[in-house]
């Protein structure tokens, strides 16, 4: 029997496509929060509250600055340069989800609640999501884009103490409950 130059041709193209599909499958994932990898978004207020500064939307940031298998490290910064503060979180990821809690408050004052907290979270490509909810039952729902360049290091990393309450202030840390 003979074979057509048509269908020997299709023949080995099919098995270069199924080479390639096989190679494409044994690929390594795209890491989704790569080290160094900065994110601009902003922190939405609880509605539920409203004419409260509970309410407001503000600006904030997250730098990605220690990366490990599924470990990560970030900096959370909220309002422009740390106006209302800086948070050091850690956590894990796992395909598009995120778990993390504050381990240490760099800048500002905090509820001294917030080290309890367990921010969850979901990011595809280029866009993330974490939401946290306080001990008076408020959400906050922070929402970003991975920005394509990377920024340098923060501004100044100065405390300012609390005003009301047992608050966290720059410069005190918190052991993680979460991960031991």
């Amino acid at each position: 029997m003979r074979v057509g130059p048509y269908i020997l041709s299709a023949i080995i193209l099919g098995l270069i496509l199924q080479k390639t599909w096989i190679f494409a499958a044994d690929a390594p994932a795209k890491d989704l929060l790569p080290k160094n990898s900065h994110w601009t978004g902003t922190q939405e207020g609880d509605e539920r509250q409203p004419n409260t500064p509970q309410a407001q939307t503000v600006p904030a940031e997250l730098k990605v600055l220690e990366r490990s298998g599924e470990d990560f490290a970030l900096e959370y910064d909220l309002g422009k340069n740390g106006a209302r503060g800086i948070l050091h979180l850690e956590g894990k990821i796992r395909g598009s989800q995120m778990i993390a809690q504050m381990t240490k408050v760099i800048k500002g004052a905090w509820d001294v609640n917030i080290t309890e907290l367990v921010w969850n979270g979901q990011i595809n490509e280029d866009e993330m999501v974490l939401q946290w909810q306080n001990s008076k039952n408020l959400i906050r729902i922070s929402r970003f884009k991975m920005d394509p360049v990377v920024d340098s290091p923060g501004a100044g990393r100065a405390g300012r103490g609390g005003r009301r309450g047992r608050r966290l202030t720059g410069g005190q840390s918190h052991r993680p409950i979460l991960f031991s």
